[in-house]
């Protein structure tokens, strides 16, 4: 559930480490992340929905992660066919 915002992040040349620290990383082509997104699906039944989150209460806002690139990663929420959410907390 919290893959997507790594995934997202390594492309933008940030590295989200589990408890939410954020280094500078050399970045990740986006066909890593569209390999990433299809194995995904091959490991979901059919016809199922996958909630993505954006964020953890560990994590930064996405704003934060993305910075520039934020609005890029929103858009990108629209197009996938799953759901996604964000934590409120």
């Amino acid at each position: 559930m919290f893959k997507l915002p790594k995934a997202l992040s390594q492309v933008v040349g940030v590295q989200l480490g589990n408890s939410g620290e954020l280094t500078t990383a050399l970045p990740k082509n986006i066909n890593n992340l569209k390999k990433w997104y299809d194995q995904v699906l091959k490991s979901l039944p059919k016809q199922a929905i996958l909630i993505n989150s954006t964020t953890s209460p560990v994590w930064p806002y996405p704003a934060y992660i993305f910075k520039k690139a934020t609005w890029a990663v929103i858009d990108l929420f629209f197009f996938l066919p799953n759901l996604t959410m964000t934590s409120g907390l």
